[in-house]
């Protein structure tokens, strides 16, 4: 897949030759004022959206800072126990020790100041408690999917379907030479444009997108609608 970042070509331009392939990649029967709307929702998206996604981070620091949050609230859970072992005087007395650290002579308002800190940190800590992990965090086993690749074909997904009224989906040929259909065409033309390697990655890309099954859409179409109302984007 297209874990080298180093590889992508953040700046992609969707030159007009390259924007007659992907048109003929399409399947007949396209509305021809979306056919003209084609080369401008695709320049749109390689100025604003796919640069985004192209400098994400790497899926490996995402989870080095997942684990380290996983960790963080780990011991956060562990210190609210703590917490709530303590009767009132065994918090007056951190409160004091607090106090007393910062300077020779406690006075009732640094103890006080020290005892509201105190408090504000235990509601922090139950509300952080509170928090459900993500859905992401919870799931186990599996390959993990390359997630600048997942939202490309996010993307490259919303565009087939804007254009064809038609979803997405993955087709296998059963005789096992691979991905096959008209979604799969149309991604082919596009992918190498975008990572520069050829069809390389993007079978894989586009398994992992199947096989996610969340039902997640790409908001593309309808962000490009919202900043050009005089587009037309959804007109028939």
């Amino acid at each position: 897949m297209c874990g080298k970042e180093k590889s992508v070509n953040i700046e992609v331009k969707f030159a007009r030759p390259d924007v007659d392939l992907i048109t003929q990649s399409l399947p007949l029967g396209i509305a021809e004022k979306r056919l003209q709307l084609l080369p401008k929702i695709l320049q749109e998206w390689s100025s604003i959206e796919l640069p985004r996604h192209l400098s994400l981070e790497s899926l490996k620091i995402i989870r080095e800072r997942r684990k380290k949050v996983e960790v963080f609230e780990k011991y956060a859970r562990a210190l609210l126990q703590a917490f709530d072992a303590l009767d009132d005087a065994g918090l007056r007395r951190i409160a004091y020790r607090i106090a007393t650290n910062e300077t020779p002579i406690v006075t009732q308002t640094e103890f006080t100041t020290a005892k509201q800190e105190l408090d504000a940190l235990h509601d922090f800590l139950t509300r952080l408690a509170s928090v459900e992990p993500h859905a992401s965090q919870k799931s186990k086993g599996g390959r993990q999917r390359n997630y600048i690749a997942y939202v490309v074909i996010l993307d490259i997904a919303a565009i087939f379907e804007w254009i064809t009224k038609t979803e997405a989906t993955r087709e296998v040929d059963r005789g096992g030479k691979g991905d096959i259909g008209p979604f799969w065409k149309f991604a082919e033309a596009i992918w190498p444009l975008v990572f520069g390697r050829g069809k390389y990655g993007l079978s894989s890309a586009i398994k992992n997108w199947a096989g996610v099954k969340s039902g997640e859409k790409s908001p593309l179409i309808a962000n490009i609608a919202l900043r050009h109302p005089s587009w037309g984007v959804f007109d028939k």
